[in-house]
């Protein structure tokens, strides 16, 4: 049972790893179409946003998150 148990934790751990993962890439796209577009803006405008994206994206992070 301890080694069956592993192999469901191994797997958990896994399942937990590609969704890590999943959620980097779509962060990291987001972060890229964003520098594409905040080129257009001026530099002010691009700081104040690119702060309030970044508040914004912990707190989905943290409070859509269900295994803490």
């Amino acid at each position: 049972t301890l080694r069956r148990n592993d192999q469901k934790t191994a797997k958990h751990v896994l399942k937990l790893k590609a969704r890590v993962q999943d959620k980097e890439d779509a962060l990291g796209n987001a972060e890229t179409n964003f520098e594409k577009s905040s080129r257009a803006m001026p530099a002010n405008v691009g700081y104040v946003s690119s702060t309030s994206l970044l508040l914004a994206e912990m707190y989905l992070f943290l409070f859509s998150n269900p295994v803490l």
